[in-house]
């Protein structure tokens, strides 16, 4: 998701955006919106690529070692926004000290089912969202894969577990070692596709 200083602006995304061009068009100058995101290499790096490429925006991205050191200085007001993983970015939102824009993915959180996606919030197609997943050696026997899954599998779908990720605003599913192959295939297609739109060089 977008965080921005609370104190800063009440606007939405849009508007957001729509200030950062005109304010780039008119004397070039970028000191009003400095967007702070952990060293390059690091997901909300890229992340923060993806939006200027998407919205057809120029944001200056100034590396920090971590979200939480970042954060410090959205909410003392000295950048202007950052995307930040949700479940670091909520607390600080609960707490008033940072505004939430949008969320990253395309599909709205269950725990603020209020937040637009940056696809509403008017940055259309935008998608980008955190994952994990279980992964073996490669040479792991069919039946060993098999046997995990299948525990795992039980764990991820027990009505318990499914509420403990949703109180930290993450949503679990379970799947079979080729829906999950299948699903880092795309991810890995999708992800190129945006290191090159973004023209993202190695480091």
């Amino acid at each position: 998701m977008v965080c921005v200083f609370a104190r800063k602006t009440s606007e939405p995304l849009a508007s957001l955006v729509k200030q950062i061009d005109e304010n780039i068009g008119e004397n070039n100058n970028l000191k009003s919106f400095v967007v702070i995101v952990p060293k390059k290499g690091d997901k909300p790096a890229d992340d923060l690529k993806k939006l200027a490429h998407d919205a057809g925006i120029d944001i200056l991205h100034v590396p920090y070692k971590s979200s939480p050191q970042a954060l410090e200085d959205v909410i003392a007001g000295r950048v202007s926004m950052m995307i930040v993983d949700f479940t670091v970015g909520m607390p600080h939102v609960a707490a008033g000290q940072v505004r939430a824009l949008a969320m990253t993915r395309l599909k709205r959180s269950t725990l603020y089912p209020d937040l637009p996606t940056m696809d509403e919030a008017g940055v259309k197609g935008f998608e980008l969202d955190a994952w994990a997943g279980l992964v073996a050696p490669a040479k792991t026997p069919p039946d060993v894969v098999a046997k995990l899954n299948g525990a795992l599998r039980k764990v991820i779908n027990d009505p318990d577990v499914q509420a403990k990720f949703k109180n930290v605003g993450f949503d679990a599913y379970s799947s079979t070692p080729e829906e999950f192959g299948d699903f880092i295939k795309v991810q890995l297609g999708n992800w190129s596709k945006m290191v090159k739109d973004a023209n993202i060089q190695a480091e």
